[in-house]
């Protein structure tokens, strides 16, 4: 049967394609699950054979054909319809960046769900730009020098000086 206009992947009869609607909802429950085990945390980008790797599409009844049809996403990004590409893309971008996010063994579900929609927003990752990166580098490099000054001119008081005498 041919979809209605402009509602993809419902049909004339109302019916809708649940397993590959359900696939994509197992696919997104299992990038918040686990998508920081594929996360990039290699800085050097040695590691060749990662232990996690991302499962295919296959194990969640889908296909490199759906890629481009439209699902629903439940309570994922803005709701609503996106393709699947996109919705994996995001999911990508939102859980297995360089840094890794886990949230969901977090017992307050308020707490869970306000950390969940801040990592789906992924206002934050936008936020890092390439300049804001150098500026963080280099501030992290001053630190790092000023404490280093700080041991070698040992004009701070050490720790030894402030520990109790032994009995």
């Amino acid at each position: 049967m041919p979809p209605l206009a402009g509602t993809p992947g419902i049909h004339a009869r109302g019916s809708i394609h649940c397993d590959k609607h359900v696939g994509v909802l197992r696919l997104i429950d299992h990038f918040r699950a686990r998508g920081h085990y594929y996360a990039k945390l290699d800085p050097l980008g040695k590691d060749i054979s990662p232990s996690h790797k991302e499962p295919p599409l296959g194990q969640f009844g889908l296909h490199d054909e759906d890629l481009e049809r439209q699902f629903l996403t439940g309570d994922f990004g803005s709701g609503g319809f996106m393709n699947l590409k996109d919705i994996r893309d995001r999911l990508r971008r939102c859980y297995c960046q360089t840094v890794g996010a886990e949230y969901q063994h977090i017992e307050n579900a308020e707490e869970g769900e306000w950390l969940r929609r801040r990592l789906e927003s992924t206002a934050y990752l936008d936020a890092v730009t390439p300049a804001v990166e150098v500026e963080a580098m280099d501030f992290l490099i001053r630190a790092e020098a000023f404490e280093r000054f700080l041991h070698k001119n040992s004009w701070a008081p050490s720790v030894s000086a402030w520990k109790a005498p032994r009995r």
